[in-house]
């Protein structure tokens, strides 16, 4: 199932990104002919990014970048395409000690209130990002 997630993910990324090449290309006023000789790329691989149907490798995006005068993250910025599930990472001995002995630092705080206090800073850190 996991497989299955991460093609479709792959497939909507590709999608995407020939979307953005080809929106790019278009407001620059070029032709496919015209891109092809700007970026070096042969006319089938062009057709296959635009369409979707080609999942572009690394040096193919970058050379795209260079021919439509943008940097690499144009293409993936703002997608709104999920991202597959990563699989969790188990923590490590020192992450467990840690994590227990700042529980029972927790625990032992008598005031209800700061305790309370304390949940809403971390609440807020974790939603921020910035944890």
């Amino acid at each position: 199932m996991v497989r299955e997630k991460r093609s479709q993910f792959v497939h909507d990324l590709s999608v995407a990104i020939g979307r953005r090449v080809s929106m790019r290309r278009e407001q620059l006023g070029l032709t496919k002919s015209e891109l092809e000789a700007r970026s070096g790329l042969v006319r089938r691989v062009l057709n296959g990014v635009e369409a979707g149907a080609r999942d572009p490798d690394a040096a193919t995006l970058l050379v795209l970048a260079d021919a439509l005068d943008v940097g690499v993250p144009y293409f993936f910025d703002d997608l709104g395409i999920a991202s597959p599930t990563a699989p969790l990472e188990r923590p490590s001995r020192e992450q467990v000690a840690e994590t227990q002995a700042m529980v029972e630092v927790f625990v032992q705080i008598p005031n209800e209130d700061h305790r309370r206090q304390l949940i809403a800073l971390l609440k807020a850190c974790v939603k921020s990002g910035h944890y």
